[in-house]
């Protein structure tokens, strides 16, 4: 008796064919998917570029910032070297006539 094997082959055609819908399905649900979350980036993109640029306007003002910083210390140490110089200056004048005198 080859009912019962015609009876499985059917059911094994039925079930491949429900297989291949399911599978189709997926790939449209997965197109449909991946269409929507391109979408989406699209969506967010400028916002991320935005952000990028952001980020890097932040690094550009703290560099200028570091570099405003060590000009400034820069000045600062100028003023006090000009100050010694002056300061030295001052003294080798003070001291001029006592020189003088001793090498007579």
């Amino acid at each position: 008796n080859i009912a019962p094997t015609v009876l499985q082959h059917f059911k094994d055609l039925d079930l491949a064919k429900q297989l291949r819908e399911a599978a189709h399905e997926c790939r449209e649900e997965s197109h449909i998917a991946l269409a929507q979350v391109l979408q989406r980036l699209e969506a967010i993109a400028p916002a991320v570029v935005q952000k990028v640029q952001d980020l890097d306007l932040a690094k550009k003002l703290r560099d200028a910032s570091q570099e405003s910083k060590l000009e400034d210390e820069g000045q600062s140490l100028e003023v006090v070297v000009r100050d010694c110089q002056a300061t030295v200056l001052q003294r080798l004048e003070d001291m001029a006539p006592i020189l003088k005198h001793i090498q007579g």
